[in-house]
Order: C-alpha cells, then sequence, then structure tokens
C-alpha cells in the first residue's frame, strides 16, 4: 500500500470516528443508569463499580479493583459531583492502606494516598469507556467496558440520537485534504467520492455510516 493511500486512509478513519461520535449521545450519568458492575471480558479479574447517588447534587462513585507493578491487588475509589445534564465525568480516586485485619483494626493508621483520575462515559446502556491516569509511575490505560451487573430499580434508557452537526467540519458539500476528496450528503450519514477526475491525485472513496464501509 502506498504512503499516500495510507495517510488517505487514516485520514477518513479518524473523520468517520469524530462523525459517527457526533451522531450518538452518551448516558447521562445523574439518570443513574451506569450504576452496577463493569469490565472488560480480554482482561478478566479486574473490574469496576459505578454508582450514581442521590443528593444535592448528586455524586458518581467509581471503584477499580485491579493490581499495581508487582502484581499486588490494588483498589482505588473516588466520587465527585455530577450536573444534571453531564454525560463524561473524570473522577478523582484515592488509594487507602494502614489498618490491619480483625481485632488490630485502628482507623488512625489508615493512609489516604492520591491515586490519578478516572473519566467515564457511556456510549449505550451496556458499554463504557473510562480512561485511566494515573499520577505516578504506573502506565495509564484506555478500557472498553461491557455491563455485568444492573441494580434493582434503576433502569437505564439509551440515549437518542443527535441530528447531524451544522458547523462547518460537517457542512454538506466536496471536501478534500490529505490526497483524498469526497462528498458529505445533506443528512450528515454519508459520505462518498466524487467525480475523480476532480479529485487531487485520483483518490476517493465510499462508506455509509448506518451500514458497514464500502470501498476506499
Amino acid at each position: 500500500m502506498n504512503k499516500l493511500l495510507s495517510s488517505a486512509r487514516l485520514f477518513i478513519v479518524t473523520f468517520l470516528l469524530a462523525l459517527s461520535g457526533s451522531v450518538q449521545a452518551n448516558l447521562i450519568l445523574a439518570e443513574g443508569g451506569p450504576t452496577g458492575q463493569w469490565y472488560n471480558p480480554a482482561r478478566n479479574g479486574e473490574g469496576f463499580y459505578i454508582e450514581i447517588i442521590e443528593g444535592s447534587p448528586k455524586q458518581i462513585g467509581v471503584a477499580m479493583y485491579s493490581y499495581d507493578a508487582d502484581g499486588e491487588p490494588l483498589w482505588v475509589v473516588g466520587n465527585v459531583a455530577i450536573n444534571a445534564d453531564d454525560e463524561i465525568v473524570g473522577i478523582p480516586v484515592f488509594e487507602f492502606n494502614g489498618p490491619v485485619w480483625g481485632a488490630g483494626y485502628d482507623p488512625a493508621d489508615l493512609n489516604t494516598i492520591p491515586f490519578g483520575t478516572i473519566t467515564v462515559r457511556f456510549p449505550t446502556c451496556d458499554t463504557a469507556l473510562f480512561s485511566v491516569q494515573p499520577d505516578g509511575a504506573l502506565q495509564a490505560g484506555d478500557y472498553s467496558l461491557v455491563r455485568i451487573t444492573s441494580v434493582v430499580g434503576v433502569g437505564c434508557v439509551e440515549p437518542p440520537p443527535e441530528p447531524p452537526p451544522s458547523g462547518p467540519t460537517f457542512t454538506p458539500g466536496r471536501w478534500s485534504g490529505a490526497g483524498v476528496c469526497f462528498m458529505v450528503s445533506e443528512d450528515g450519514k454519508n459520505i462518498f467520492g466524487g467525480n475523480l477526475s476532480e479529485c487531487d491525485l485520483q483518490t476517493a472513496f465510499d462508506s455509509n455510516l448506518d451500514g458497514q464501509t464500502n470501498e476506499f
């Protein structure tokens, strides 16, 4: 594959992700739908718990159950206030240690250690995207998660599709760049190659965001 075509495809994929992401909203956190346990099936043994907490304002709490660089259990928790229409939020989380199990437990031994931030969003009722950003030496990571459990009495309503954005990035018409040109349909959901003779270096493509990508 020549370098120009690779660049064009990368440009197209980036455009598709941006466009498709703009059409679908995320869950509104304050409605409580994300409450439950979440994990990535490829990382069995590690997981997250999310809870929307009633109050004025409401809060979102998160717990992450994972492992440190030495393979020891690592639990971090945190919560933060949320607004009525928040869809994405960063939650400061903390690690705790010090007290011992059983009769020797002494709250005065507790150490509260800032760990970092977990940013959460929920594209659907059963899928989540978490970004974990530790303050220390541990590697940051992005997690695609699925729901394990729901909570009795807490429903979840899928977010409605949003209309195509009207900003200049997605205005219907002809666009070109990075060796590729294309047309954007009036509804913002279809992008397709125009007359190849009008395209720089004769490169075009066709794609439909409601179906499968066709050809590049």
